[in-house]
């Protein structure tokens, strides 16, 4: 007998301020052939409806000065068209939404990126403040897998580094929060290794953004469907182990368990970063510059970068192995070649000099140093690369030149350059002394947590003494005592 039935609906009502879902099932009477056919077909569901965007998001129909969206003419927040075309990137954002804590009704974060491949750009628009992110990278649905690291933007103060696709970025010393109304650069990515990011459909797909006081910020970007939230409850993958040590630009540190620390010291001084039996590497600092509008004081001219902090202009490596000691020097300063270089621009380093057991090594190119050691020099887009394959030591010594923009002076370059340091293998004692061998072992604070940021910009709390305490009078110095309790003793008197 057929059951002639028709709209039978089941209504689901999900308690909920924001979306509705309705359920509900069809059953139709079909005739095929000589038999009757009973069958159950459900409707298509509907997708969540999600309450008004406030104007925190950008605009990408808007081609302005920059090119397309308002993402990219952010900086131009002045010029009329892009203020009157991307509102929260001028006119910040409606009062109600900068009150705390935030209405969770609401996405009140936007983060898009660009992606010319040299570089991955983010973007942030807030109406509330910010002092952390982690955002997933996707290039045609698959993660970068090259590691990361940021500078410059809104989070120049902060520690950004990422792997596998995960991007995190910190506000180590909890002092520069990116403020409510806030639409700009959030940091500029390059790959650790120099090399650039694939082209194609370039996404950020999953977000996790907090404010000053912890609390979870809803966010969204352009591929997240249908402008849906996220409040930082996506599933990451599975966590990267901690990234190996590295001294960056201004010079931000990554010790060996992932500690977090800034070390501004003195400009003019050396410093003794890794003291160890039989490896020993030294720093000397000079005046760092970050860009920003400054007159000079002396000359009253106007210049795009200004001073701020210190940097790391050359490095001294003392290795031992196979029984032989080797000596690698880098820095900014140039070299005695510059009449070659002239001639031969191509094939000289570039971004200063390298010495190696004593003999300027100008050219770029692998150089065989025996007993599977090996030396490898090579020109990047924006700076030089120093490669070390050491039995004990695997690391990168970049020398990184002013960015174009700042218009320097071609004899003014090496005042403007820097050095950057990242280790890809070592392995230190437990006697390992220096700013970042002290990271080797993990200070416990009063409480007996474990201490993984800085208290201050020299590193106290994660240092074991005063930084003056780590100063040493040549880069080359391998006098610089190993790690002992009478030492900390002597040195914190």
């Amino acid at each position: 007998m057929l059951l002639a039935m028709k709209n039978l609906v089941l209504g689901l009502a999900v308690c909920s301020s924001y979306w509705t879902l309705a359920l509900g099932e069809e059953i139709l009477a079909e005739q095929i052939g000589d038999e009757d056919v009973l069958i159950l077909k459900s409707p298509e569901p509907k997708s969540p409806v999600f309450p008004p965007i406030p104007p925190c998001l950008d605009n990408p129909e808007f081609v302005g000065p920059n090119g397309p969206s308002c993402a990219l003419n952010a900086p131009l927040c002045m010029v009329p068209e892009v203020m009157d075309n991307c509102m929260v990137t001028c006119q910040a954002c409606p009062p109600i939404l900068t009150d705390l804590p935030p209405s969770f009704g609401f996405c009140l974060t936007f983060v898009t990126l660009v992606n010319t491949q040299d570089t991955l750009a983010l973007f942030l628009a807030t109406c509330v403040d910010v002092s952390s992110f982690e955002v997933a990278i996707t290039v045609d649905l698959l993660p970068i897998t090259t590691a990361v690291t940021g500078s410059g933007g809104l989070a120049a103060d902060w520690v950004v580094t990422g792997v596998d696709g995960i991007v995190t970025g910190v506000d180590v010393m909890n002092s520069s929060p990116i403020p409510a109304g806030t639409f700009n650069t959030l940091t500029t990515l390059t790959a650790d290794d120099g090399s650039e990011f694939p082209s194609g459909v370039t996404c950020v797909v999953d977000l996790n953004l907090q404010n000053f006081y912890g609390q979870k910020v809803l966010a969204f970007s352009p591929c997240t469907t249908d402008n849906q939230c996220f409040t930082g409850d996506f599933t990451p993958p599975p966590p990267a182990p901690p990234p190996p040590p590295q001294i960056i630009s201004d010079p931000h540190f990554v010790g060996f368990n992932n500690q977090r620390y800034d070390v501004t010291g003195k400009s003019g001084l050396i410093y003794s970063l890794i003291a160890d039996e039989s490896l020993y590497i030294n720093a000397e600092l000079a005046t760092a510059y970050t860009t920003g509008l400054y007159i000079d004081p002396l000359t009253s001219e106007v210049q795009s970068y200004r001073p701020r902090g210190t940097w790391m202009t050359s490095v001294g490596i003392v290795a031992s192995f196979a029984d032989v000691e080797h000596q690698l020097q880098v820095t900014v300063e140039p070299g005695s070649f510059a009449d070659v270089c002239e001639l031969k621009p191509k094939e000289c380093f570039k971004g200063g000099s390298v010495a190696l057991d004593g003999i300027e090594v100008w050219s770029v190119g692998s150089f065989d140093m025996g007993d599977g050691a090996r030396l490898s020099i090579k020109n990047m887009k924006a700076f030089g690369r120093v490669e070390l394959y050491w039995p004990n030591l695997e690391a990168t010594v970049d020398s990184v030149l002013p960015p174009g923009e700042w218009d320097v002076a071609d004899a003014d370059v090496p005042l403007y350059s820097h050095v950057n340091l990242k280790f890809q293998k070592i392995s230190v004692s437990e006697s390992a002394n220096g700013i970042i061998g002290c990271t080797s072992r993990v200070r416990l604070d009063s409480h007996g947590q474990p201490i993984l940021w800085a208290y201050d910009k020299d590193g106290a709390g994660v240092l074991d003494g005063p930084v003056s305490a780590y100063e040493v009078p040549d880069l080359l110095d391998t006098s610089f005592p190993l790690y002992s309790e009478e030492w900390v003793r002597s040195v914190n008197a």
